[in-house]
This record gives C-alpha cells, structure tokens and sequence, in this order.
C-alpha cells in the first residue's frame, strides 16, 4: 500500500488533476495523498530519521539540515514569519525526499519506481505535445511564445516553447526532466521483454520534445548525461572518444537557440546569467554565513541567481550551500566510484544494471541546475532521492566505498565547496571582463 500511494504521489506530481479539470482548483489533492503515504508508511519514515541511519546515509542529513539552514537564513535577520514560511515550504520538499527513500527500500521496488518515474515523464510528454499541436485544450500546458530576434536578418519574431504541466510548466524544468525520461528509456530498452518497440518510440517522442523546449540548458544536460551514461560504462577515456562525438551529433541534429550560446554577447541570457552569478558571489562575500535569506534573491539582485548552486550560497550562506552542493556531489561522485570492476560484482544485479542510469540522471540533472534556480522545488529531490536509495542499497562489499556522517567527510565537501566557489569566481570574473 505504501508503494501504491507513493506512486500516485508522483503521478499527482507530474501532472495535477486540476490542469486537466479546472474545476478541481484549489482542491488540496496532492497534499492529501502526500498525508496518506506519511501516514501507510511512518514506522519506515521515522526509521530514517534515527541517528544511525543518518550517519550512514549523510546525503539524508544533509537534506534534512536544509530546513533548519532556510529558517536560519531568516531568523538571522529577525524574520520570523518568513523563517516559518519558508520552513514549512522546504519541510514539504524534504518529506517528499524521505517518504521516497522509505518507500522504495529494495531493489525490486527501485526498479518498478524508475519505470514508473519513465512512464510518467512520457505521459506528460504526451499532453504537453497534444496541447502544443492543437490536439488537445489545456491552459495550463499552453506553450511559452518568448521574442526572440533572428540573427540575420534582425527581424523580432515569437518562439514558441513547449511547457509541462505543474511543476514542470516551464520550459527548461520540463527539458531537464524530459533528459531523465531519455536516460531512463534507454535503461528500458535493455530490459527483457515485449515493451522494447514502445520505449523505443517513446524515445522519439521525448527527443522531439525535448527541441520543442528550445532550452539551452536542457542541451547541457542532455551533453553532461550522455557523457556520464559513457564513463559510467566505458571509463573515462573512452567517454572522449565516443562521447564527445555522440554530443557533437546531437549538437548538428538538433541545432537553433538550443546549442547557440553566445558569451561574447552582452544581451544573449547565457550572459546575463553569468552577470547574475558574479552579482551573487557579491552578497555571499557580504552575507557570508547564513545568506541574505530564501526567496531574497530577487529583492537584491532583481532575479533569481540563474544557478541552483549559486543561488543556495547567496540565500543560505555557507551553512545551506555546503550542505546542498555536498547533498548532490557526494552520491555523484560515489555512484561513479562504484563502477570499478570490484564495485559491480558487490552489486546486486538489479543495482549493477540501474547504476549507470541512475548517475547519468543526477549528473545530467546537476548539469542543468547550472543555469536554473531550483532549490526548493521537487525534480531535483526526485533525482537526489534515486541516487540516494540505490547507494542505501549496495550490500556490505561495496557499502565500504560509501562515506559516513564524518570530519573528514565534512571537511571534504567544505573544500568541494571552496573549490566551486572559486571557480564560479574565476569563471564570472573572466566571461564578464571580456565583454
């Protein structure tokens, strides 16, 4: 039954009742199921929140630690409305978090979820495309026409831009949960059985959607899981010399605004976002312990930071940011790790065959939370959480790769997170002095 209502969960998720029936508006659904799967699972819930499983899954504590690190960001400052306003807001992303690393609690389960998560995407890509090609009438997933100036000619024109439904009612949130899709079709594809001629169509029909987002992160994200879906099998080599080639292909096939980005150009988005960035890590140096706040970005900077990252250090400070990059880069780097030879034969086979796939996600959904703000909404969590449950699920062999709750493993992601923050440094100072 758990399992049952966590997948309704992310079925309400994906798409919500009341875009397709309007007259649902407002009816409190997702919240209701969500009560219903704490509820079918709190002994499993509350067994995730013991000490020691939070020592032995840190990305758990780390995840958990962002509530208190956004109600922080706010107290700091004498906030307390905002501190619980936001508290509760983030407080909801992380049960969805801890109810998925509950719930899917064996190999059997993940691989069920991950075909269910592929299924979902499909389905929503589906709506999305029938709305975008008149088929179907659905405010809610009406398409984005954004002006854009055509290079040659100069002349302004409309760009229509595919949208999802819910969360996912923008363009680049839907083109980076549209690579997951890819990602997770092509794990299907290996998979025994008659449904081989479906996910091979339903790879179509995502990839056509995908270019109908025209979102250039969403290309990056599509680059960095493809070269990840590669290292992950062929090593890092030989990710340069078949991966790139693959990444230049899909550049050529799918060609316009998607694999145009322009840096040298002061009024292209690219860098208007590096500006946004570089006017980011100004606040950080200002503010630098618990941030200017969640939610603050746009008051002080006009925007949001374009940057899941960036955004995290300006609005949470040290404590929030480090703990969210090390939320993310830590499984990224252990699931790559446990592709040694000795690694793979302690997994069990379910996990040998998902690991690949499953990094390939997470490295192309962190790719695309470079130029995308996105700290307190679900799709990362989703992502964050498969990653999580599988590394929660490698028997005792491979388990000895996995760090624990640690000062080493603390002072680890503190020098991850100087090291990003310096190279954003770098990278802002570099881009935005040239032009």
């Amino acid at each position: 039954m758990d399992f049952f209502l966590f997948v309704l969960l992310n079925a309400v998720l994906f798409v919500r009742p009341s875009d397709i029936f309007p007259d649902l508006d407002g009816a409190p659904i997702y919240e209701g199921v969500i009560l219903l799967c704490m509820a079918a699972s709190a002994p499993k819930l509350l067994r995730r929140l013991s000490p020691r499983r939070m020592y032995e899954q840190p990305v758990v504590a780390a995840v958990v630690g962002l509530v208190v690190a956004v109600a922080l960001s706010h107290l700091a400052w004498g906030r307390s409305a905002e501190a619980f306003q936001w508290g509760v807001q983030v407080l909801k992303i992380v049960i969805y978090f801890l109810l998925l690393v509950a719930v899917v609690d064996t190999p059997a389960r993940l691989r069920q979820f991950v075909q269910w998560v592929g299924v979902l995407v499909l389905g929503m890509t589906g709506l999305a495309l029938a709305q975008y090609h008149g088929a179907i009438d659905l405010p809610a997933l009406a398409s984005i026409q954004q002006s854009e100036v055509d290079p040659e000619t100069g002349e302004a024109f409309k760009l229509a831009r595919l949208c999802g439904a819910g969360i996912f009612n923008d363009p680049n949130d839907l083109s980076v949960i549209l690579v997951v899709g890819l990602v997770l079709g092509l794990y299907q594809l290996r998979q025994p059985g008659p449904g081989k001629l479906f996910w091979a169509g339903s790879l179509g029909l995502m990839g056509y959607a995908l270019t109908l987002t025209h979102s250039r992160g969403g290309f990056l994200a599509l680059a960095v899981a493809v070269l990840a879906l590669v290292a992950s099998r062929l090593g890092s080599r030989r990710a340069l010399l078949v991966g790139v080639p693959v990444v230049v292909g899909l550049a050529v096939l799918i060609g316009g605004r998607q694999t145009n980005i322009d840096l040298g150009n002061t009024e292209d988005t690219a860098q208007q976002r590096i500006r946004l960035w570089k006017e980011g890590l100004v606040q950080l140096e200002q503010h630098p312990v618990v941030g200017i706040g969640a939610g603050q970005c746009e008051e002080e900077l006009g925007q949001v930071a374009h940057n899941s990252f960036v955004h995290a250090f300006v609005e949470l400070g040290i404590l929030g940011g480090v703990l969210y990059l090390g939320a993310f880069a830590v499984p990224l780097l252990v699931l790559y790790r446990l592709g040694s030879d000795r690694d793979r034969r302690a997994l069990s086979p379910i996990l040998r065959d998902l690991r690949p796939f499953v990094l390939a996600c997470l490295a192309g959904t962190m790719a695309g939370m470079l130029s995308l703000s996105r700290v307190y909404t679900l799709t990362p969590y989703l992502i964050l959480g498969l990653a999580t449950v599988l590394l929660g699920l490698v028997g005792p062999v491979a388990a000895r790769r996995l760090p624990r709750l640690s000062l080493r493993l603390v002072t680890g992601v503190l020098a991850l997170s100087a090291m990003f923050l310096a190279a954003v440094y770098v990278f802002t100072r570099l881009v935005t002095t040239v032009n």
